[in-house]
């Protein structure tokens, strides 16, 4: 069998090797929390952006999707795409 400063030194080893791989997975998990927090926000921003973008496009669009809204948006969309022209910029 082994000797008891042998099994002294495998315990350690062991106790450490517990240690840093739960430390290891800690950190980790919250590097992952954190890109994920930060992905999230990126995403909204420019969720916000596209919207505000997509509002400002097409001027008076609200008022005919919200004029014509008993027959459908598709018809106000399409009416209003099609009467955009390209401006200047």
């Amino acid at each position: 069998m082994f000797r008891r400063k042998t099994i002294i030194v495998l315990v350690i080893t062991l106790m450490v090797t517990v240690m840093v791989t739960a430390f290891s997975i800690l950190y980790i998990s919250q590097i992952l929390r954190l890109r994920i927090a930060n992905a999230n926000e990126t995403a909204t921003s420019l969720t916000h952006q596209l919207a505000y973008a997509a509002s400002n496009a097409v001027p008076g669009l609200q008022q005919h999707i919200h004029r014509y809204e008993q027959r459908g948006r598709r018809a106000p969309c399409v009416g209003g795409l099609r009467s955009d022209r390209r401006r200047p910029q």
